[in-house]
């Protein structure tokens, strides 16, 4: 159910820009429910030299201010409730699991075959606005240089 004032936009990027937006996209939903510890370690898991348990503490510090509710190790799911905050992580979850749905599909038509994951299904749909939609592009042809007039 797509509201009558929301115009369709079009986004063109490269398969490595498109990780990129799905990994924020994946960080912003998760924080919004409270993931903090978690999703802040595996951001910075390339990192080899810094005090984990340290991190951590501060995590629940931050995730105690944030969301007093929760238990250090609880967090809400993504149907949870109907705040703008709430419905902003849903819209986040959708479009980064329907990116990754795309582009399992798209493993799978170059014969990347994989077995039981979550990618290969559509998800759940909780907010009111339609799911993206990803189109594959292929770059335009570029002749290559030779010594003939034609791609001179």
């Amino acid at each position: 159910m797509k509201p009558e004032n929301d115009l369709i936009n079009m986004l063109k990027v490269s398969d490595r820009q498109l990780g990129i937006i799905r990994e924020a996209l994946e960080l912003y939903d998760r924080l919004l429910m409270g993931q903090i510890d978690s999703e802040l370690r595996s951001l910075f898991a390339f990192k080899k030299d810094f005090d984990r348990e340290k991190l951590q503490s501060l995590c629940r510090e931050i995730k105690s201010l944030i969301f007093p509710e929760l238990r250090w190790n609880e967090y809400y799911g993504v149907g949870w409730d109907d705040t703008l905050r709430q419905q902003n992580s849903q819209i986040a979850y959708e479009m980064e699991a329907m990116i990754r749905h795309s582009l399992w599909k798209r493993r799978q038509v170059e014969g990347k075959k994989e077995s039981y994951t979550t990618s290969a299904y559509l998800p759940l749909h909780y907010s009111d606005q339609p799911f993206i939609k990803l189109e594959k592009e292929e770059p335009p042809f570029t002749p290559e240089k030779s010594g003939s007039p034609e791609t001179k």
